[in-house]
């Protein structure tokens, strides 16, 4: 499994990276990962912004992925 990171600051997502994806894209996969560990550093920074959307609008997106997914999950 790839790892993966996530750079915060003000409760926004700045820059995110995770395998071959980057921004939204890899927060999205993130999201959607059903195990791993877990790390969380505080005082760590970037200069880098892979992502530009609002915070709760890729939080959302994930969701809607995710509750997308599940349905067709149970439509047999």
């Amino acid at each position: 499994t790839p790892t993966a990171n996530l750079y915060f600051k003000d409760g926004e997502i700045l820059h995110a990276v995770y395998g071959d994806l980057i921004g939204s894209q890899a927060v999205v996969a993130i999201l959607n990962l059903t195990q791993g560990q877990y790390e969380f550093k505080n005082d760590v920074f970037t200069d880098v912004r892979t992502v530009s959307e609002p915070t709760m609008g890729i939080l959302l997106e994930a969701c809607r992925q995710i509750d997308e997914a599940h349905h067709y999950d149970t439509d047999d």
